[in-house]
This record gives C-alpha cells, sequence and structure tokens, in this order.
C-alpha cells in the first residue's frame, strides 16, 4: 500500500513502503468498513480503501482442522491481527510525522495549526486501525470477539517520529521497516536511534539525517527562530555548536577563539551579531512564542522591551513594603493584565487570539 507524496503549503511528503507477507491465493475475507479520513492541507492523505489484504478465514478454518479449540483460535488470529495493526500503525504515524518538519532543514517547521491538524490525522487513523481489526474479528468469531485495547499513539508532539522523507525511495524504504523491526513500540531515544540509523545509512544520507533529526541540530532549530538561516549559515552554525555542546567541546580557549572567528566570517559582521543576540534567552522566549503563532519576528525586540519592564514593574510591587501581601498580588495582576493589552496591541492582535501566558 502506498501514501502518494504531495508537496501542498511547501509541505513535502514521500511514499513510504512496507513489506507485508505474501496475499494467499484463496479469496480474501469480505472487506471491512473503513472510515473516511480527510487530510488537511500540506498534511498526508490518508489511503483509501481496505488495507487488509489477509485470508483470515482460511486460516481460522485450517487451525480448526488441526483440533485447537475456539479459544486458541481467537488467540492466535487476534495476536496476528495485532501485530498487522501495530506494523500499520507504524507507517501510518510515521508518514505523518513527515510533515511536521519544514521542507528544508534549516527552515523553521509548520506552525501551530498544522501541528493540530497532522494530530487529528493521527487519531482518525488509529481509529480507523482500531475499526479494522474490531470489525474483522466481529465478522470471524461474533459475539466471542473481545475487542483489544485501542491503540495509542506511536509519535507527537513530545515524541516526534524521525524525517527521512528527504532519503532516496529505497532507502527510506530499508530505514522504515528498519527501524520498525528494532523498535516496533517506537521506545528508543533520539539518541539511541541515531545511533542505530548511522549503521544503516550511506555516509552522506546519514550527515543529512543528522541535520534533520540530531538533539543538535533539534536544538539549534529551536534557537534560531526568528533568524531566517540559509542553509550556508545553517550549516556554519552546526558545525560550531556540534563542537560546542559536544562532550569534548573545543579542546582549548585559543581553538574556540578561532572557531568564534571562522563563524564570525562565515556569516558576516551583521549576522554574527544577529546570532549573538539569538543567545540572550528572554529574547529567545519572545521569538519562539512568536513563532508558535505565527506572527512576524520583527516584532521580537519591541515585544521583549515590553515584558522586561513589565517584570521590572511587578517586582517593584512585590518589593514595596508599604503594601499588604493582598494590595501586592492585586496590582501585580493589574499591571500584568495592562501590559497584555499593550503586547497585544504591539502585535496587532485581538485580544484572546494568543494565550495570556504565553505574552506573559
Amino acid at each position: 500500500m502506498l501514501w502518494a507524496a504531495l508537496a501542498t503549503g511547501g509541505m513535502t511528503v514521500a511514499a513510504i513502503f512496507f513489506l507485508r507477507p505474501a496475499k494467499p491465493s484463496v479469496p480474501p475475507p469480505p472487506a471491512v468498513a473503513r472510515a473516511q479520513v480527510s487530510a488537511p492541507a500540506g498534511v498526508p492523505p490518508a489511503a483509501s480503501g481496505p488495507r487488509l489484504d489477509r485470508d483470515d478465514r482460511a486460516e481460522v478454518a485450517a487451525l480448526r482442522s488441526r483440533g485447537l479449540t475456539e479459544a486458541s483460535i481467537r488467540e492466535i488470529i487476534t495476536g496476528e491481527l495485532l501485530h498487522y495493526r501495530q506494523r500499520e500503525q507504524y507507517r501510518a504515524e510515521l508518514l505523518i510525522e513527515q510533515g511536521r518538519y519544514a521542507p528544508h532543514y534549516w527552515e523553521l517547521p509548520p506552525a501551530i495549526e498544522t501541528i493540530g491538524e497532522l494530530e487529528r490525522l493521527r487519531q482518525n487513523e488509529l481509529a480507523r486501525l482500531d475499526q479494522e481489526v474490531n470489525g474483522e474479528l466481529k465478522d470471524l468469531f461474533g459475539s466471542a470477539a473481545a475487542p483489544p485495547p485501542v491503540a495509542r499513539p506511536l509519535f507527537g508532539p513530545d515524541s516526534p517520529g524521525p524525517k527521512i522523507d528527504f532519503l532516496p525511495p529505497a532507502s527510506q524504504q530499508r530505514l522504515a521497516e528498519a527501524l520498525f523491526n528494532q523498535d516496533p513500540d517506537a521506545k528508543m531515544s533520539s539518541v539511541d536511534r541515531m545511533d542505530f540509523v548511522r549503521q544503516l545509512l550511506a555516509p552522506d544520507e546519514f550527515d543529512l539525517y543528522a541535520k534533520w533529526n540530531s538533539p543538535a541540530a533539534v536544538s539549534l532549530g529551536s534557537e534560531l527562530v526568528g533568524f531566517g538561516a540559509n542553509q550556508a549559515e545553517f550549516d556554519a552554525i552546526y558545525q560550531w555548536q556540534s563542537v560546542a555542546d559536544s562532550e569534548q567541546g573545543f579542546p582549548s580557549g585559543e581553538t574556540r577563539v578561532e572557531a568564534d572567528n571562522q563563524l564570525k566570517a562565515a556569516l558576516g559582521p551583521d549576522r554574527y551579531a544577529a546570532f549573538e543576540h539569538l543567545q540572550d534567552p528572554a529574547y529567545q522566549t519572545v521569538a519562539q512564542m512568536l513563532n508558535r503563532w505565527g506572527l512576524p519576528s520583527t516584532s521580537a525586540d519591541k515585544v521583549l522591551a515590553l515584558r522586561q519592564s513589565a517584570m521590572s514593574a511587578m517586582d517593584a510591587i512585590w518589593q514595596d513594603s508599604t503594601l499588604s501581601d493582598e494590595e501586592k498580588a492585586a496590582r501585580v495582576e493589574k499591571t500584568r493584565q495592562q501590559f497584555r493589552q499593550q503586547i497585544t496591541a504591539q502585535l496587532g492582535l485581538p485580544p484572546g487570539l494568543v494565550p495570556d501566558d504565553d505574552l506573559l
């Protein structure tokens, strides 16, 4: 079964294949009703038509002819169907995860609305798999069929699946199958997955995989929000930071200075100064908030100034010994609301569009 490649809204999603057991020559069982899943623009669509190409009726008949009890037969068939569901789920979720990423490794990921659409698509696909397997069990065993536990997500915002659709189709297929066979429950850490993938891909393919999926690349992508790096800039910073964040670090102070000078030369004075500005955690917080809600990064400095003014004003209230704790709390909350309104106005947003806690 194939999910077609898309390039809608700048989001590329490649086809991923999984090998299946050979289809038996006897006629397949009646098709299980399939829930329809609609994919939003730029998000991989679900495949059309039932995927269950097993012939469980023939297998049930064969097991009965061997004298197995009905309970044993149900256990065997249920186990096989659950393995089928797990394999299909991994394949489907891995494809859905490709929509989490930008078209190029140096670009920002999609806005939060797209991530929400991905999660809705994931839930629809898991529900479809549950319906397919439960329907097959009921068709085979009637009221004696016990529905298995519902499928739980393998990937998600807190445990994203790896980016692989930049690879040639043959490498995608080999890697996807190897990942499933090695880690069908997707419990492997990103570091362990990197070590595993390193053994499977050609060196040039792995280097590109690392720029998408390594912890250093993921961290750098978050830090560069608002910087708008091009490929050359990202590569230069990635090389510098890979050494800076490694366990060994730079061998000496002189080596660090030399690396800093090389990075400055690669970026140019103005862009290097902008990169240094990004190292301010307070600025990063604002830049990431703006990116999360699809707002222009050009407002980051003004929003940061308002947030800093708000924190100074609220700190002054807490330090005012003439006020009671209740009065302090009330004034701090009033100040916080006032600055939230100023930030909202600065961004040109209607009230309530961005959660208050994100603003301040």
